[in-house]
């Protein structure tokens, strides 16, 4: 829908509201990597991995499309 700096500033006030929910990382990783903003993204995704309290394949698998784009 072309809002992505609005859903940037909402991922980024979950973050700041629950800083020990992996859910706020995954949903602003994701918007950054829309945006291309894939440095950013991959750290994002990582602090979601640390974070969830189990291993989640949709997590992982996100991490992995990062990196492919970083070609790393």
């Amino acid at each position: 829908m072309n809002r992505l700096d609005d859903a940037l500033a909402a991922g980024r006030r979950a973050v700041a509201a629950q800083p020990e929910n992996y859910y706020g990382y995954f949903a602003l990783g994701y918007v950054l990597s829309l945006r291309k903003s894939y440095a950013e993204a991959e750290t994002t995704y990582r602090k979601a991995v640390m974070l969830a309290p189990q291993p989640l394949v949709v997590l992982h698998r996100e991490l992995a499309r990062i990196l492919s784009e970083q070609r790393r």
